[in-house]
């Protein structure tokens, strides 16, 4: 096991070491550098990383950036990996060094300024320093794929940046500074020789090395690109350069209708605030109010309620919905949309008397005073931690968005205490939070056959037991946790509740594109389509999920919830939550067997035993009066 090195006397060894994955053959230039190694640092160690003595399984991060490909990013954990474990220095492959770096030994570690930030192809550190450990943490809770199937192309400082800056007090002032562990950072006449955008080297007496830039993770088409870029920068000056070189970067990458996209994009993030404070100091129509759902999906969620309620009353209120573009679902006729991305969409937000919400707006969507905006989240009570108590994995863009809302939000609704308290800690909002409960929780409490019209919708008898497999997705879109045996699931609960059992399979919609995995038949139906999931809750007997929320919203009904999480260790690393899921009111299973043995033993009156116990803990609110306790809050507000 590897230990901490807390020690103040910490020497660094004569090990230099680099990494070289891919099992390509050594280019040329990268044997020249490692020449100037030689000469420079005689009796030092050169040791290279690759596939034959680094675990390249070794995380789930590290995992996803070599089956993709991804050398450079592999490297970026495996350099802190090295010398963590065995101290030492590190180097990119297109450094030179012009000098001997023992002079730099007797510290804890070293690292250097570049232009703008940390700069690191070279940095030094002693065996076992605990900075190190909490970089490859932080890595160790990362994906490489982001949820939406892109890559997570970070840059590496953004990792040690983060740590030095909040755990030991780095200051990014360019200047020489001693941290505690005896970590010195260096200015950047050290280290930094080379304008990354234009590959111009700057020589000084102070600098130990020379960083060539060569971007040897790219392609060699990339590369062919990456010099174009420098030359035109180099020519016409790095304001002028810039520009141009990123209109042929968009027209290379998405031809003249994608940079007009961009120019678009570009108007909506800069212009939009001051098109947007223009208008609504002009005019605002307090008759008007404007809804979105999960940034322009569709007709659901909390919104939906709250809209239905006020069409229920027959009230004179102009509601619009924005809406994307590709979005099918059904709106009443007493709703109009607007396309998210529009100018239409500013004027009709700018202009309304009261938004209503249920995710975060952008910063460039601003509000007046004169207008309310209600935000009422999504969700009863989250078991996975969020927001500011999940900040380490949430991106910059969105915790700016976050603060922002929160800034802007004139009211939230609770549906249960430990949501409120939540709000509070962690929502960056300091607004009026009333307890009403949960719009689309209201379903729960009516007086309508749900059952009925769902199994209208799917074909099926009315006499028939519903089975809903509701689970939450994996941060790399990976299916393979879905692994039920519903065949074998099917006939357990026929023996142990008796009638004919269906099921009904709701999948994320990250992941609702690769449900070809599963064998539907007429017993085992795909529902990841349709609208509603609170009427599915409505309608449905019993839950299967694994981490989602859901479970808590479900029971609200009282019915049997079980929990299947074939993947519970490893998810667990990744994500952190409120609760240890051991100690939640429902039954766990980690694999099939588990599972039909849990539904053998179901015991129903222990089951509301300990669910009670478990809402009376949070403080549960709901009451079926959510929706109409909003409509009475803007009638009393207009």
């Amino acid at each position: 096991m590897l230990t901490v090195n807390n020690s103040n006397a910490m020497a660094i060894p004569k090990i230099i070491h680099y990494c070289w994955f891919g099992s390509n053959p050594l280019p040329k230039e990268v044997e020249k550098y490692i020449e100037s190694w030689r000469k420079t640092c005689p009796d030092y160690e050169i040791k290279e990383w690759n596939e034959t003595n680094f675990d390249v399984h070794c995380c789930q991060y590290v995992e996803e950036a070599y089956i993709a490909k991804k050398w450079a990013f592999v490297s970026d954990y495996a350099r802190f990996m090295a010398l963590y474990k065995e101290g030492g220095i590190y180097f990119d492959t297109d450094i030179e060094t012009l000098k001997s770096f023992d002079d730099l030994l007797n510290d804890g570690a070293f690292f250097g300024f570049g232009w703008e930030t940390l700069t690191l192809p070279v940095f030094g550190a002693s065996k076992g320093l605990n900075c190190l450990k909490l970089i490859l943490d932080y890595y160790n809770t990362r994906s490489f794929i982001k949820p939406d199937g892109e890559y997570d192309l970070s840059p590496i400082e953004n990792s040690a940046l983060k740590i030095l800056q909040e755990q030991y007090g780095l200051v990014l002032n360019g200047k020489y500074q001693r941290l505690k562990e005896n970590i010195v950072i260096y200015p950047r006449e050290y280290f930094c020789s080379t304008k990354w955008n234009t590959g111009q080297i700057y020589k000084n007496s102070k600098l130990y090395v020379i960083h060539y830039a060569d971007a040897s993770w790219l392609s060699e088409e990339e590369k062919k690109s990456l010099r174009m870029r420098r030359r035109v920068i180099s020519f016409l000056g790095n304001r002028v350069g810039s520009f141009i070189d990123n209109i042929l970067f968009l027209i290379r990458k998405d031809g003249l209708a994608g940079l007009m996209m961009h120019a678009h994009c570009f108007f909506m993030r800069n212009i939009s605030p001051a098109f947007m404070k223009t208008l609504s100091a002009l005019y605002v129509n307090k008759n008007k109010i404007v809804f979105e759902n999960f940034a322009g999906r569709g007709y659901g969620d909390n919104p939906k309620y709250i809209a239905e309620e006020l069409i229920s009353r027959n009230l004179k209120y102009d509601l619009v919905w924005i809406v994307n573009k590709d979005a099918s679902y059904k709106f009443p006729k007493e709703i109009r949309t607007v396309h998210k991305g529009t100018y239409r969409e500013l004027y009709e937000l700018a202009t309304s008397g009261y938004w209503i919400d249920n995710s975060r707006k952008v910063a460039s969507i601003i509000k007046n005073p004169k207008q309310k905006y209600i935000q009422t989240w999504h969700g009863f009570y989250p078991l996975k931690k969020i927001e500011k108590d999940a900040i380490d994995t949430l991106p910059s863009t969105y915790i700016q968005s976050a603060i922002h809302d929160g800034k802007m939000t004139d009211l939230m609704m609770s549906g249960c205490k430990a949501r409120t308290e939540i709000y509070r800690s962690s929502f960056w909002y300091d607004g009026e939070i009333k307890e009403w409960g949960t719009p689309r929780n209201d379903i729960f409490f009516k007086d309508y056959d749900f059952k009925q019209e769902i199994c209208k919708f799917f074909k099926l008898d009315i006499k028939s037991k519903l089975l809903l497999y509701a689970p939450t997705f994996r941060d790399n879109r990976s299916v393979s946790a879905y692994n039920l045996n519903f065949e074998n699931v099917i006939e357990a609960l026929n023996h142990k509740f008796g009638g004919d059992w269906k099921v009904l399979i709701r999948l994320h919609p990250v992941v609702r594109e690769k449900s070809d995995f599963i064998n539907y038949s007429n017993q085992i139906i795909d529902a990841s389509t349709y609208d509603d999931i609170q009427e599915l809750f409505a309608a449905s007997d019993l839950l299967i999920s694994d981490y989602s929320d859901c479970m808590f919203e479900f029971s609200l009904t009282k019915k049997p919830v079980l929990l299947y999480a074939s993947d519970l260790d490893e998810y667990s690393k990744g994500r952190s939550f409120y609760y240890d899921i051991h100690t939640l009111p429902y039954s766990l299973a980690e694999n099939n067997e588990e599972l039909l043995n849990q539904i053998e033993k179901f015991d129903y009156d222990v089951y509301l035993i300990k669910l009670n116990a478990f809402f009376n803990q949070i403080g549960v609110l709901e009451k079926g009066i959510a929706s109409k306790s909003v409509v009475d809050y803007i009638l009393n507000n207009r």
